[in-house]
C-alpha cells in the first residue's frame, strides 16, 4: 500500500558466463539515502542504496513487465511453460522457485492455446488476471481451488483482428479498457492515418461479467470440464477421468436432497451415466463412459434441486499426467524402476510430500549408475493410434510402452527410459506427446 516494493526483470550473469533474465523484487525502506548507491564501472555492477534489499525470485527465464497484485502479496510475469508456449505465471512476493514449499514457488496461471502476449493486469479483487492473447482480451481465475487457471475471453479473438493494447481495469473491476488500431474517418468520411501511415489507436471498453462481485468471471463459475490429471480445460476422452469445476455444484446436504448424477450426452445424441468418485461444492470427479463417441458433448450434473449443463469436446485421445500435487503442475506422480537392482529397493517414488503443508516436491532419482525406467501415470491416452513420444530435460527419451494400467479404472501408464546423459541435471521437465497432442509437462529431479 505504501509502494515499498518493486518488481522487475533483470539479467543475471551465471557462473558459466551465460545470462538469465530473472524476476526480482526490491524491498525499499520508507527513507532512502540515494547518495549511498554505487554507480558501477566497467568492471563492477551498480549497487542499490543502503537499506534496499534485492531478492531473486526465479532462476529460470522470465520476461515482460512485472505486475503486482493490489495487496502486494503476489507478482505476475511471463515465462515459457514446459511446452515452450509463453504463459502467465504468478509467485508470492516473498517466494522463490527454490523454496522447499511448492506453494511458494511459481504457479502457471494460464494455459492459453495461443499463449499470453502482453498486458498483464490484476483484477482489484486479486482473484483474476487479465491478459492479451490471440488478438483478444482474456481473463484467468487465480483464486486457489478447482477454478485456478481457467481462462475466458472477454472479446472476440483470432488472427484476423487487430491486436489490442494497454489493458486498464476500472476501479470497481467491472470493466476493462484497452486500445486497438482501427480504421478511422474524419468528418468528411475520409480514411485518415497517423504520421507513420498506420490506423489510429482508439479506446475500447469491455464488461467483466461478475454478478456476485467476487472477481471471477461468471462463465468460469458456471462450470468447466477439466482433464482429471492435467486440469486442461475443455477436452476429454472416453474412459478417462474428468472433473466438473464450478461454484455450488454439490449442495453440502445433498444426502437429504437426492442423488447426484453425472451424465454425458455425446455427439450422436446418446446419453450415458458416468461413475463419480469425488463430490465437492466446487468439484465433481467422474469417469467418462466408454460408450461416449468423439465430438462435441454435454455433461449434465443433476442434484435433488438443480440441473447444470457444461460443454466439452470428446476426442480420441486427451492425454494428461497426474502430479503429486493433484493440480496438473509440478512433480510427477510417478515411480522410478531401477533395472540394475534386485529386491524391494529396485523402485522408488519420484516425489516426497510434507505432512504439514500437504505439498510435494521432487525426490532425486539416482540415474547415474544403471538403467532407470520412469513409470508415469495419467488418463486419456489409452486410445492412441500412431505414436507416443517423450522428452526429459529437452532430450528425446525412449518410450518402452503406453497402455491402460488395468488395476484402476481410467488409469493409463507410460514407461520412459531416462537417458543416462541426464545424470546430475537436477529438476527437469518431462513432456509426453500422444498422437501429436502434448500432455501437461511434469517435473522430476535427476541426480
Amino acid at each position: 500500500a505504501k509502494g515499498l516494493m518493486r518488481g522487475f526483470i533483470g539479467s543475471v550473469r551465471e557462473a558459466d558466463g551465460s545470462l538469465t533474465s530473472s524476476l526480482f523484487v526490491v524491498d525499499v525502506p520508507e527513507t532512502v539515502d540515494v547518495t549511498t548507491a554505487g554507480a558501477g564501472s566497467k568492471t563492477e555492477y551498480p549497487t542499490p542504496p543502503k537499506g534496499v534489499a534485492v531478492r531473486r525470485l526465479t532462476h529460470t527465464p522470465a520476461s515482460g513487465i512485472v505486475r503486482g497484485s493490489h495487496d502486494g502479496a503476489w507478482a505476475g510475469y511471463f515465462a515459457n511453460a514446459g511446452d515452450g508456449v509463453r504463459q502467465v505465471f504468478i509467485i508470492r512476493s516473498d517466494g522463490s522457485d527454490r523454496d522447499p514449499d511448492p506453494a511458494r514457488r511459481p504457479l502457471q496461471a494460464t494455459a492459453l492455446e495461443k499463449g499470453a502476449a502482453a498486458g498483464l493486469r490484476w483484477h482489484p479483487s486479486g482473484n483474476s488476471v487479465a491478459v492479451l492473447s490471440d488478438n483478444g482480451v482474456a481473463v484467468a481465475c487465480v483464486q486457489p481451488g478447482s477454478l485456478f487457471g481457467v481462462s475466458y475471453f472477454l472479446t472476440p479473438h483470432g488472427s484476423d483482428l487487430a491486436a489490442p493494447e494497454a489493458l486498464v481495469w476500472s476501479r470497481d473491476g467491472r470493466r476493462l479498457a484497452f486500445n486497438r488500431r482501427v480504421p478511422t474517418y474524419d468528418a468528411a468520411g475520409k480514411l485518415v492515418k497517423d504520421f507513420n501511415g498506420r490506423d489510429f489507436r482508439q479506446i475500447f471498453l469491455t464488461n467483466f461479467p461478475d454478478d456476485n462481485h467476487n472477481g471471477i468471471a461468471d462463465p468460469i463459475e458456471a462450470g468447466v470440464i477439466r482433464n482429471g490429471a492435467s486440469w486442461e480445460v475443455g477436452r476429454t476422452a472416453a474412459e478417462s477421468w474428468a472433473t466438473v469445476a464450478g461454484l455450488n455444484l454439490y449442495p453440502p446436504l445433498v444426502g437429504t436432497l437426492g442423488r447426484v448424477t453425472v451424465e454425458v450426452t455425446d455427439s450422436q445424441g446418446a446419453t450415458h451415466e458416468a461413475v463419480t468418485n469425488y463430490l465437492h461444492t466446487q468439484q465433481i470427479n467422474f469417469l467418462v463412459p466408454r460408450e461416449v463417441r468423439p465430438g462435441p458433448a454435454t455433461v449434465i450434473v443433476r442434484t435433488g434441486m438443480s440441473r447444470r449443463e457444461v460443454k466439452v469436446d470428446v476426442e480420441p485421445v486427451a492425454p494428461g499426467l497426474f502430479t503429486a500435487n493433484a493440480n496438473g503442475q509440478g512433480v510427477a506422480a510417478a515411480v522410478a524402476l531401477h533395472l540394475d537392482r534386485q529386491g524391494p529397493d529396485n523402485w522408488e517414488t519420484v516425489f516426497q510430500c510434507s505432512g504439514g503443508s500437504g505439498t510435494c516436491i521432487p525426490k532425486p532419482i539416482d540415474a547415474g549408475s544403471g538403467d532407470v525406467i520412469l513409470m508415469l501415470f495419467g488418463t486419456g491416452f489409452r486410445g492412441w493410434k500412431s505414436s507416443v513420444k517423450a522428452s526429459i530435460g529437452g532430450q528425446s527419451a525412449e518410450v518402452m510402452g503406453a497402455a491402460m494400467q488395468r488395476q484402476f479404472a481410467g488409469l493409463d501408464q507410460v514407461n520412459v527410459r531416462i537417458p543416462a546423459a541426464l545424470a546430475g541435471k537436477g529438476e527437469v521437465p518431462v513432456v509426453v506427446t500422444v498422437d501429436g497432442k502434448k500432455a501437461n509437462p511434469v517435473t522430476v529431479n535427476i541426480r
